[in-house]
């Protein structure tokens, strides 16, 4: 079953469902489109929303009504409801329909003539604003190499799974692997000793062990690849063992290895020396990669953890800071994507208004701070499509 969103100044229908539309108050989505932060009350608006993102496979359509009561018209009519709602509009996926309608978009019509570099997917006429839909269309796969989390990977296997259509071939994808560690001394091990009933996470622990990874990302690029970086496994912890570094994740822990290292110490996933060596790193990596591709061409996912998830009814349910450590994560990962880009200022930042950050409680690998629902990476796919059409 598909669904219809109305946005409407209509008193007598917000709140509704009726057949296949529900409706929403005009007033109450100019707030949470407007908003610098995001919110977890219960709200109607918050939960209406948050079901449209979650379950963005099943809307057909969404009609923005600028018609009705025109006291609430006239103090939504301003710049700033345009500009958020341009941005709300270029993260949705191109397959639903989107239409802006009024009795008197003039205000729309000067709005969109002085800013169509910020909203090109809409075009106007008729006293109607209306998406355009982008085929998106390349002349063909995209050859794509990922370094980094989950967060990243789904944007590429969300975006087949919701339209059907395989756009992009992973060539490469390292996981697990704290940026901090890859250029340190190779750890000599027995390879006896790492086995893991997956074989692709097992080959990201050796490749960490033995520090290939960035010769692989070397080895698998051309001139027409795109490179995706997210920081999520900076979460982990990294341990200091016979002259080496590599990274604690779970799946090393899973080894027979971990069991019988001799580890010397353990460098915290927030501690300052990791600071200053993720930086390090990052700089040493993108600078390797700029002789390579085109700096419009490398992608830095800009991905935190998320405090909420929704229960996919009517609720916002809070992560535990005390176990995921989500706060000094945080503070962690935006101070080094403030450092990326201030010193990486030519390449691509992705990322997502405030609304879209929250988890999914149905996430195909789990519930977790750094699961979120399926709007927030179809958005940052579309930001990504943008960047190569």
């Amino acid at each position: 079953m598909s669904y219809t969103y109305q946005i409407t100044t209509d008193d007598m229908l917000i709140g509704k469902r009726i057949d296949d539309v529900i409706y929403i108050s005009l007033e109450s989505f100019y707030s949470y489109i407007t908003s610098d932060k995001a919110t977890y009350d219960d709200v109607g608006i918050n939960i209406e929303m948050a079901r449209f993102f979650s379950f963005i496979n099943e809307v057909d359509k969404l009609i923005i009504d600028l018609t009705g009561d025109e006291n609430i018209i006239s103090n939504i009519l301003v710049d700033n409801f345009f500009t958020s709602l341009s941005v709300f509009i270029s993260i949705l996926p191109e397959f639903l329909k989107v239409e802006v309608k009024g009795q008197n978009l003039d205000v729309a019509d000067s709005y969109i003539s002085k800013r169509k570099s910020e909203i090109s997917d809409i075009i106007e006429f008729n006293n109607k604003i209306v998406k355009k839909i982008r085929s998106n269309s390349l002349s063909k796969q995209v050859e794509t190499i990922i370094y980094g989390s989950c967060d990243s990977r789904d944007i590429f296997r969300i975006y087949q799974d919701t339209n059907r259509v395989t756009r992009f071939n992973i060539v490469y994808y390292a996981t697990n692997i704290s940026i901090a560690t890859i250029l340190a001394t190779p750890f000599l091990y027995d390879k006896n000793f790492v086995k893991l009933e997956s074989k692709f996470l097992e080959s990201c622990v050796r490749d960490d062990l033995s520090k290939v990874i960035v010769n692989n990302i070397i080895k698998s690029m051309t001139p027409d690849s795109i490179f995706v970086i997210d920081l999520m496994d900076e979460r982990f912890d990294i341990i200091r063992c016979s002259g080496s570094e590599f990274t604690k994740s779970w799946n090393l822990q899973k080894t027979e290895l971990f069991k019988n290292l001799n580890i010397d110490s353990v460098l915290h996933f927030d501690s300052e020396e990791k600071y200053e060596n993720t930086c390090k790193n990052i700089t040493k990596l993108l600078n390797v990669l700029s002789g390579l591709i085109s700096s419009n061409r490398i992608f830095f996912n800009e991905t935190l953890m998320c405090t909420h998830y929704f229960n996919n009814d009517s609720a916002f349910i809070p992560f535990s800071n005390e176990c995921y450590s989500i706060d000094a994560f945080n503070i962690f990962i935006s101070r080094v994507i403030e450092y990326v880009k201030v010193n990486h200022s030519s390449i691509n930042f992705i990322s997502t208004p405030p609304y879209l950050n929250f988890g999914d409680c149905t996430h195909l690998w789990g519930l977790h701070p750094y699961h979120y629902n399926k709007t927030f990476y179809l958005s940052r796919a579309r930001q990504i499509f943008s960047s190569l059409v």
